[in-house]
């Protein structure tokens, strides 16, 4: 069992609800957990940065900002923390829509006990915390995808690797560079962990542990820096409207585009374009 805390935020407008979730996870003794709440996808927005939790479990309607909304600004930021998303509601668009949007699990409400939450836990306690330490399982399937790592979309070695096709070398320091040229050329896109993996050959698990010891970074951060520096570029080179800019940068809300800017930046977007 781990020695580090693992934060946990419970995202749910029904108190009753929220309070019977953050009630059962503190329970569970597996694992040392310490569990924030909120009740909408605003606060928890908020809280999320404050307090940078390994994972979330999230209501899907709630009032102010709900849980497709929520996911939609916080996967801008942070693809590797796990997002559960709940719901009341068996309805297919509503669990596509969530795929779409980088969940991790949707799962009925009905269908949350003790032991399933236990077991989802379990399943990505691992998942995006930089500071815990890799299960021995984890550690076996990372090693095994290393030594396996082959080159995508290349017949033989004599092809050149373009941005979007894996580097023929196998050392860490390549596969980084190539994820990082993929960035580089899909970053005004919807970029998973998922779909970062895929193209690695490795596990989400393991490729965020890879990339942060070989650049000193996360990837979200990665994502997001280079996401700002674009903007800056086009904020200074254009006159596109910052709703523009934030869209062709890979963000749907202006307003979060904004708040990002202030953040790694230190000014706001229109401060660029002051005499």
């Amino acid at each position: 069992m781990t020695s580090t805390k693992i934060k946990i935020l419970v995202v749910d407008d029904e108190k009753p609800i929220r309070d019977w979730l953050v009630f059962v996870l503190g329970k569970i003794d597996e694992f040392d957990l310490e569990v924030f709440s909120a009740s909408n996808g605003k606060e928890a927005l908020e809280l999320a940065e404050k307090i940078q939790p390994n994972m979330i479990f999230c209501d899907i309607i709630m009032p102010v900002m709900g849980g497709l909304e929520f996911l939609e600004d916080f996967r801008s930021s942070d693809i590797e923390t796990p997002v559960v998303l709940i719901s009341n509601y068996a309805e297919f668009h509503y669990a596509q829509k969530a795929i779409v949007l980088g969940a991790t699990e949707y799962v009925l409400k009905a269908e949350l006990t003790r032991d399933s939450l236990q077991e989802l836990v379990k399943k990505y306690q691992v998942g995006g915390a930089e500071s815990r330490e890799i299960s021995s399982d984890l550690d076996a399937d990372a090693e095994e995808a290393d030594h396996n790592l082959r080159p995508v979309g290349q017949t033989n070695g004599e092809e050149e690797a373009d941005h979007n096709s894996s580097p023929a070398g196998q050392t860490n320091e390549g596969v980084i560079a190539f994820v990082k040229r993929y960035i580089e050329a899909n970053y005004m896109k919807a970029i998973s962990l998922k779909e970062l993996s895929e193209i690695a050959y490795l596990t989400p698990q393991y490729l965020c542990q890879l990339y942060k010891e070989e650049t000193g970074e996360n990837i979200s951060h990665s994502i997001t820096y280079l996401r700002m520096m674009k903007g800056q570029e086009l904020l200074i080179t254009t006159d596109a409207s910052i709703s523009d800019i934030s869209k062709q940068v890979g963000y749907s809300s202006p307003s979060y585009f904004t708040k990002l800017y202030k953040r790694y930046l230190g000014k706001m977007p229109s401060e660029e374009r002051k005499a």
